[in-house]
């Protein structure tokens, strides 16, 4: 890509074609745009069935738009959530269904690949940045230091901490001290002004909700002071403190937030799977990490975590527990089903299975996570043989193999 961040897909595909050539296992990708394309596309269809696996970002515009190349159904679509599990307001979140064909060739195709798998940490991660281009923040109150993020400006400054309240006015008590100023009423950049205004040397702004402040100055920023976010939960410690200094600096690493911080975090998981199940496949990974991943949102697979949040101490027991090579081993569930809508329609039923969910396998690979009630459907081509198979939520008990 060039240095303004793009590329042609030709130049994308290349790049896949390079790390098939090179053995490579994964390709890990924090980049999207709109449209599908087929050269890009046949590209990432040889890398995963030569083994590999892809991972790329969902998008960061907190809509139900699939973005590409993470939309491809060989390409595992990575969500990002939060600290607290909760999803993040920016990432995308598309249906696992699409619509294809025209006119009596129109079909609807749900595919996992086609949505959010799963998802992982993409809120104020700590990221990689060019040589010295990042910031690093610290705070200290009295000697203890806390969670700060890095607002704006550079430099150190220690001295008496002095309560502002609000700073929606400049205050002579502020001269020469560290400026202790709650969140809310007027913008972040008008109360580091009247900090700065009344004399202060440093400003520590603190949340008005849980977690560390992560916000700027904005575009326009005339202060000068180095400032960072706090904390509510450290309110009461910094309010009263009687010093406290604060230092932004530059680094190497910075926060940041996206599926493009989400999406490594993925893939340095699947890699550590994979380092301790050296004989699987990438699509092996791909199914113990979705059949393993922490349900988040709404119960089963939803369109925002997608299956849930990884787990890799989870998926590598999933691969101990079921080794690479083929589905689990039939069980204790009975499995039936029949074809309808002229073929088109496969119709399962099952029994015996414990628990609130099932996973289902298609053609040997695990395809989906839903509720045990004993049914499920599958749009299928006609006239072409589909193996089934039900086994309990993350378990080996499953019913024996279903040719439809």
């Amino acid at each position: 890509f060039n240095d303004d961040g793009w590329g042609y897909s030709s130049d994308l595909a290349h790049a896949a074609q390079k790390c098939t050539e090179a053995g490579a296992n994964i390709i890990t990708m924090s980049l999207g745009g709109g449209g599908a394309n087929s050269t890009e596309e046949n590209a990432f269809d040889t890398f995963t069935a030569d083994g590999g696996l892809v991972l790329a970002a969902a998008g960061n515009d907190g809509n139900n738009v699939r973005s590409y190349p993470a939309g491809y159904k060989s390409v595992m679509m990575i969500g990002a959530n939060d600290g607290d599990n909760n999803i993040a307001d920016f990432s995308q979140f598309p249906s696992n269904t699409v619509t294809v064909g025209r006119g009596k060739k129109r079909k609807t195709e749900t595919h996992d690949g086609y949505g959010v798998e799963v998802s992982a940490g993409g809120v104020d991660t700590l990221s990689t940045f060019p040589a010295g281009t990042g910031v690093s923040a610290s705070m200290t109150a009295d000697g203890t230091g806390y969670a700060s993020l890095a607002m704006e400006n550079t430099g150190t400054a220690s001295g008496t901490a002095y309560f502002m309240g609000t700073a929606e006015s400049t205050d002579s008590g502020a001269n020469g001290n560290i400026c202790v100023i709650d969140r809310g009423n007027i913008s972040f950049h008008d109360k580091v002004q009247n900090c700065e205004s009344s004399g202060g040397i440093g400003a520590i702004i603190v949340n008005n909700v849980s977690g560390v402040l992560a916000g700027t100055l904005g575009a326009t920023n005339a202060t000068t002071i180095p400032t960072v976010g706090a904390a509510l939960e450290d309110r009461s410690a910094l309010i009263g403190a009687a010093n406290a200094t604060v230092s932004i600096t530059a680094s190497d690493y910075s926060f940041l937030s996206g599926t493009s911080m989400a999406t490594p975090t993925a893939a340095g998981a699947a890699a550590l799977i994979w380092s301790n199940h050296p004989s699987c496949t990438g699509a092996d990974i791909r199914t113990a990490m979705k059949a393993t991943a922490e349900d988040q949102g709404a119960a089963g697979r939803d369109d925002y975590f997608g299956y849930g949040i990884v787990k890799a101490k989870d998926a590598s027991d999933y691969l101990t527990a079921n080794p690479c090579g083929g589905p689990p081993p039939a069980g204790d569930i009975t499995l039936s089903g029949n074809r309808s809508k002229g073929g088109k329609q496969a119709n399962l039923s099952w029994s015996g299975a414990n628990g609130a969910l099932v996973d289902i396998y298609v053609n040997g690979s695990f395809n989906a996570k839903t509720d045990n009630d004993g049914s499920a459907r599958y749009s299928v081509q006609k006239n072409v043989p589909v193996t089934f198979k039900v086994c309990e939520d993350n378990s080996s008990n499953c019913s024996d193999d279903l040719v439809l």
